[in-house]
């Protein structure tokens, strides 16, 4: 073998040696997309949503914070009206509406858009409101009115 082809497979064991190490030390590489969540990261920590008022929060997906979980008390059968508009539209949030043991009753993507609305038919109990994106990062303000029947 040549000394220039040497030198050449030396220097691309080099380089793929060096991009190992620093993938290896990245420890974004294998981070848990909810490890930063804090109190509302999981449906049983959720954080209660007063009816009617709007509340500011953020989910970031690069910073481990990508799920937070909001509950509403509902206090009998009518409508909840759910309103969440997201400082940055192409972190494409989703908000979804749970029952009291998790199923999924509505979902509601931002799709690209700043706002997302959208009503459910309910009866008295929790409500649980999952709000997270797929990537990126956003600051939101969601808020949940309540019509009785």
């Amino acid at each position: 073998m040549s000394n220039s082809v040497r030198d050449a497979v030396r220097w691309i064991c080099l380089s793929l040696l060096v991009g190992l190490v620093a993938g290896a030390c990245n420890p974004s590489l294998e981070r848990d997309p909810n490890e930063d969540s804090g109190n509302d990261g999981e449906r049983s920590k959720a954080q209660i949503l007063p009816l009617g008022e709007p509340v500011n929060d953020r989910v970031s997906y690069t910073e481990g914070d990508m799920t937070d979980w909001k509950y509403v008390q509902v206090p009998a059968a009518g409508t909840i009206n759910v309103t969440m508009g997201c400082d940055y539209p192409s972190a494409y949030c989703t908000v979804n509406i749970r029952d009291e043991v998790g199923l999924l009753l509505r979902e509601l993507p931002s799709e690209g858009e700043s706002r997302v609305s959208g009503s459910l038919a309910v009866t008295r109990g929790n409500y649980y409101l999952e709000i997270f994106v797929p990537a990126s990062s956003t600051a939101y303000t969601i808020q949940v009115d309540y019509e009785p029947n």
